[in-house]
């Protein structure tokens, strides 16, 4: 099992090799980590950007959570301050209901963010609870991009507040390290290949135990733009959990204005 597991993290990490790299905006990644595009807008005037998508199942940092999902986001940005709310529902409204708000900063390659993670609990309330058992996690997170010419992106995350504690009470910092690489495919293909990690074990929180790859994906995607601003996009990821040994493939829909 670790050989084929090896070999499927070769294979991808080598991809990039053949193609070239892409330096232009995708559809929102299924990791919810950000977008690797370097172009700047507009910095002196609020931009709002609007992502409607429907998956064919929702994973997280290489875990399933939920069957079809619809899947929100609204961003609005001025001089690199940037407030964005992401959801997820499951179409039957029931299994899974999330929604993330995150502030943030991003200036050239460089970006930093806070965000609040809501998971909806089984009896369909407290979004006002706090605390350790409640349904808020807080995560602070830093990512840079090398440069216009190597668009790898490395993406840190550190959960500091809310539901992340062991079960003797201490806190455990849960932290998740991303690693990225947008490239095109005959100019056409938007692809990104990346790899995610948990350095430590997060008992409760993502319930992994010690250094854990939980994430090794190939994403593809392709976009086209309807009438001025709007566009259609549709996109597929093949993602593979070496800890929890297991594997799923996931397709969707966007519209972007």
């Amino acid at each position: 099992m670790t050989r084929k597991i090896l070999l499927f993290a070769a294979l991808i990490a080598a991809l990039p090799a053949f193609a070239a790299p892409n330096s232009g905006a995708t559809p929102a990644d299924i990791q919810a980590c950000g977008t690797d595009t370097l172009s700047e807008p507009n910095r002196n005037r609020v931009e709002i950007d609007l992502t409607l998508e429907l998956m064919s199942s929702y994973v997280c940092r290489g875990s399933y959570q939920s069957g079809c999902s619809f899947q929100p986001t609204l961003e609005a940005s001025w001089r690199g301050i940037f407030l964005k709310a992401w959801g997820s529902t499951d179409l039957d409204g029931i299994r899974m209901r999330e929604v993330d708000l995150t502030l943030g900063y991003r200036i050239q390659r460089f970006e930093a963010a806070v965000t609040d993670y809501y998971v909806t609990p089984a009896d369909g309330g407290g979004f006002f609870t706090a605390g350790d058992r409640g349904p808020h996690i807080f995560e602070a997170s830093v990512a840079w991009t090398v440069s216009e010419r190597v668009p790898l992106r490395l993406w840190w995350g550190t959960i500091f507040a809310g539901a992340d504690v062991a079960n003797d009470g201490s806190r455990n910092f849960s932290s998740y390290l991303h690693l990225s690489y947008p490239f095109t495919v005959r100019r056409c293909v938007d692809m990104k290949a990346g790899i995610g990690m948990m350095p430590w074990s997060t008992e409760n929180c993502f319930n992994t135990r010690g250094f854990a790859v939980t994430n090794v994906y190939l994403n593809a995607s392709k976009e086209w733009t309807l009438r001025n601003d709007m566009k259609l996009g549709l996109l597929t990821q093949i993602i593979c959990n070496p800890y929890r040994e297991s594997l799923n493939f996931v397709g969707g829909i966007s519209f972007r204005i």
